[in-house]
């Protein structure tokens, strides 16, 4: 597929990404905050990373 990482296909692996991401059917307020905590935290691990171009 054009535009989807690999990972999409694969219900393994997709689910190994989102492991920490618990989302609730009822309570839509909470699973905002819930994702953007997720976000954070990735977005931020990724802070420690070196460099891909380095």
């Amino acid at each position: 597929m054009i535009g989807y990482p690999d990972y999409i296909l694969d219900h393994i692996k997709l689910d190994k990404k989102y492991e920490n991401l618990k989302m609730n059917k009822s309570d839509y307020f909470g699973n905002n905050l819930a994702f953007t905590r997720y976000s954070f935290r990735r977005t931020f691990g990724k802070l420690r990373k070196k460099p891909l171009n380095e």
